[in-house]
């Protein structure tokens, strides 16, 4: 019975400090992969100064018309820049949110059975 319990400590500590590890850092990495794919940023770089929404103005040849197509066209660029500006932003917070909590855990998740363990005794002990 003894040896029971002492084989399944020594694979919890084995899996602990091997496969648990390296499994959190490849959870982590995925991550911020899904955040990347979720905000579809590679595709919101190589379309950067695309208009908004594809809205294009096109016209006759008028100069007056091709003046007002060319402020409308100038202003989709604009807004769809900024749109997209603000929503590569805000994946950045997101992979920087996950990095740094991800080194937090990389970090603590060896001292975590230690921390365990001292909490144990110190609430046991007067």
């Amino acid at each position: 019975k003894c040896y029971n319990v002492l084989m399944l400590v020594l694979e919890v500590i084995t899996w602990w400090y091997g496969a648990g590890w390296k499994g959190l850092i490849v959870r982590l990495q995925n991550l911020v992969s899904r955040v990347l794919v979720v905000f579809s940023v590679p595709l919101l770089i190589r379309t950067l100064f695309s208009p908004w929404r594809r809205i294009i103005t096109y016209t006759d040849n008028s100069f007056i018309q091709n003046l007002r197509a060319a402020l409308d066209n100038a202003v989709s660029r604009f807004v769809g820049f900024w749109v997209r500006l603000i929503v590569i932003f805000t994946a950045l917070l997101f992979i920087i949110f996950a990095v740094v909590s991800g080194i937090i855990a990389v970090i603590v998740w060896p001292l975590l059975p230690i921390l365990g363990l001292v909490a144990l005794f110190r609430g046991l002990m007067p």
